[in-house]
């Protein structure tokens, strides 16, 4: 993924690269405790939880990963919160499948294949359970798309606006983790703290900028997958950004990366997955649990 136009993030209706829907105040906009009501969910930046009592998350923040029991994702990804004492009970907890972070093959600016050679070492170390991961990748027509705790992120919240990203689902019931490397949240997140934290809501940005969401699984990006990496090459020759130090992933002699930042939306599916938008996204993946009467 490269990097898109500077924009501005601050509404005003005399400059049209904003991003923000100059409708909404801009205290909506810089607020910590942005809200955005999907459904019968209102979700919460700020307690990471569901305000219709449903469970916890327990996500841990960076700076606790250190000082708590349980490290994520080496040894358990399941919080030994008091909150989550009914869940814990109820479930096995999920199985760390991938390594840490600095285990992990990464190149900035290239999720497309950090996110496939993730695939690669599960289908290598941890074939079962494969077919319950899925792959996301996240842009718009407009080749931007605002995602905040980016590592990149230059402002207080850390966000970053990419032409496209790409993410890792792990969804083996329903419980649902993200792995996303160029995040600056614990690796992994469980979903609804990553939605909220990341995504936030699409009713402070102008509808250009609104975020779409191409799924498919495991194994089907395994085998289509196929990039020659020409997107990251300037009329020069030279890249754009360093490459990776391995050959491009290039199994099928044709470049299809395009196939797979097409947001179309809708669309029907295919091949190349599904187009789902942020309201369809947590639907799917949001579960939520109440404790046991």
């Amino acid at each position: 993924m490269a990097d898109p136009p500077k924009v501005s993030v601050s509404p005003s209706s005399s400059n049209s690269s904003s991003i923000v829907n100059s409708a909404v105040p801009l205290s909506s906009f810089e607020t910590t405790n942005l809200s955005a009501t999907i459904g019968s969910l209102r979700i919460n930046d700020t307690s990471s939880s569901v305000e219709t009592g449903t469970v916890n998350s327990g996500c841990l923040g960076p700076s606790m990963i250190s000082q708590e029991s349980e490290s994520i994702p080496v040894n358990l990804l399941s919080s030994s919160s008091s909150n989550h004492q009914n869940e814990t009970l109820a479930q096995p907890k999920l199985k760390a499948i991938l390594p840490g972070f600095l285990q992990c093959t990464y190149t900035p600016c290239y999720c497309e294949e950090n996110i496939w050679l993730l695939c690669d070492k599960i289908r290598t170390e941890y074939s079962s359970e494969l077919v319950h991961c899925v792959v996301v990748f996240i842009s718009n027509p407009k080749r931007m798309v605002p995602l905040w705790r980016q590592k990149s992120g230059k402002t207080e919240d850390k966000l970053a606006i990419w032409d496209y990203h790409v993410i890792l689902l792990y969804n083996p019931d329903d419980r649902c983790v993200v792995y996303d490397m160029d995040s600056d949240l614990p690796f992994p997140t469980h979903f609804h703290k990553y939605v909220t934290e990341t995504f936030r809501t699409e009713s402070v940005l102008q509808p250009e900028y609104h975020r779409f969401f191409r799924l498919l699984n495991g194994p089907d990006f395994l085998n289509l997958f196929s990039s020659d990496r020409s997107h990251m090459v300037k009329g020069d020759g030279s890249y754009v950004h360093p490459p990776p130090p391995y050959p491009p992933i290039y199994t099928h002699g044709v470049n299809n990366l395009e196939e797979f930042v097409d947001m179309t939306y809708p669309s029907e599916k295919t091949e190349f997955g599904e187009v789902l938008n942020l309201m369809d996204l947590v639907r799917r993946y949001y579960k939520s649990k109440r404790p046991s009467s």
